[in-house]
């Protein structure tokens, strides 16, 4: 028989089913299930785009549906998407991470979880996307801009669009006049401000977020969008390609989680955040040789990571990092060695040094003798790599089976 078929059953129950599909050209999914098959709930379908259109026949009932390309190729393409996916009207989960989509149907309103591929150079969405709660768009093309219906997603809680999302004048426009607020917005990766004015505005329709990940091309001095972010948590930040000056950030106090790229900058205002616990300054130059970090500063941070940084010396007095447990430097090409300091640093567990002088890498195997035979820490670690390594292709963002698994028991019935 020229079509393989596995059936793989968890949870022990009916309603819950796996399906992983290898097929021949010609082979019928209704050949083992009937036409308008309402018994499952929830579908991943390891098959060809082909088949999305004979197995949607199957199950009309699904509240939950992943497809994954069981051909090896990089992301996969369904045409007529809105006219096979419509009749998936009780769909709470739609997981096609690899899967471009040539458009979005109107019919999906109980939508809560959905992650897709998208050629457009603009994201069109349905105005009644009103229970969707986390959107993850991959773009093949470069930045997305986002649609005015954006701001009708009330219940939205993580936006996620790689690489970039952007508002065009006329979207960001009408975004700006509508009296609903994103509320619910706790996470925004990754969007691009063409001046802090914009930054400004639009930040302040959601006061709510944990976690932002953005670009902001052009800094003034009023630039306050921080200023309404009372939750922010985790900031990612860069000004582009090109190095800017920035007086002050203007950097809320409560963060835990920093990058900062491609800024020229004073780091005295990043030294003043007391609940930082993690750290990455790439591509940043500040306005010295010398990185001065005094006592007490820093007093929370458990990670700091330096990439392409201007200075070549680095004076750390001995109380400054009291609860630093990793520090990673990369491609520092003036940066001579380590402070000595960081060999008695109790709290201290590894160091990681890439691209860097050889005298920097000696360094680091000195305090890891200071550490080993002086502190007594003999699992104390060093990974030194000589030269730039290539790095393999990962994932990144929320995919269905982490956002799945990861939330509460109480709270997976209602995505289902």
């Amino acid at each position: 028989m020229p079509f393989s078929f596995y059936l793989i059953i968890f949870k022990a129950s009916s309603d819950h089913i796996y399906f992983s599909v290898n097929r021949d050209a010609g082979s019928d999914p209704t050949q083992f299930f009937p036409p308008k098959c309402n018994t499952s709930r929830r579908l991943s379908l390891h098959s060809q785009c082909d088949d999305i259109a004979k197995w949607c026949l199957c199950f009309s009932n699904l509240k939950s549906f992943q497809f994954r390309e069981s051909r090896r190729t990089a992301f996969s393409l369904i045409d007529h998407a809105s006219v096979i996916l419509k009749r998936f009207k009780f769909l709470r989960v739609l997981d096609f991470e690899f899967t471009v989509i040539d458009s979005f149907p109107q019919e999906l309103s109980l939508l809560r979880y959905v992650t897709f591929r998208t050629d457009n150079d603009t994201l069109s969405l349905p105005a009644n996307l009103w229970n969707l709660e986390t959107l993850i768009v991959q773009g093949t093309r470069g930045r997305i801009s986002l649609p005015e219906t954006i701001g009708k997603m009330i219940k939205l809680r993580h936006l996620q669009i790689n690489d970039q999302a952007f508002f065009s004048m006329q979207n960001e426009q009408e975004f700006l006049v509508s009296p609903s607020k994103m509320e619910d917005l706790q996470t925004l990766s990754s969007v691009y401000f063409s001046c802090a004015g914009s930054a400004d505005k639009i930040l302040a329709k959601t006061p709510n977020l944990q976690r932002l990940t953005c670009e902001v091309s052009a800094f003034d001095d009023s630039f306050t969008a921080f200023n309404n972010l009372a939750m922010l948590e985790i900031l990612k930040i860069s000004s582009g390609a090109a190095l800017t000056s920035v007086d002050k950030l203007k950097l809320p106090s409560h963060l835990k989680k920093l990058t900062l790229s491609n800024f020229y900058i004073n780091l005295n205002e990043v030294t003043t955040l007391s609940t930082l616990e993690v750290l990455k300054l790439l591509g940043v130059t500040i306005c010295s040789n010398t990185w001065k970090v005094k006592d007490e500063q820093f007093s929370k941070l458990k990670f700091l990571k330096l990439e392409n940084l201007s200075f070549s010396e680095w004076d750390v007095s001995d109380d400054a990092f009291p609860y630093l447990e990793h520090l990673v430097l990369i491609r520092c090409p003036y940066l001579e060695v380590i402070p000595s300091c960081f060999g008695y640093m109790s709290s201290l567990k590894s160091i990681e040094v890439k691209s860097c002088k050889e005298s920097l890498a000696d360094s680091a195997m000195v305090i890891k003798e200071m550490q080993v035979e002086d502190m007594g820490f003999s699992d104390f670690e060093v990974i030194i790599h000589r030269t730039d390594q290539q790095c393999s292709n990962t994932r990144s963002g929320i995919t269905y089976q982490d956002f799945y698994q990861l939330m509460p028991l109480e709270d997976q019935e209602t995505y289902i």
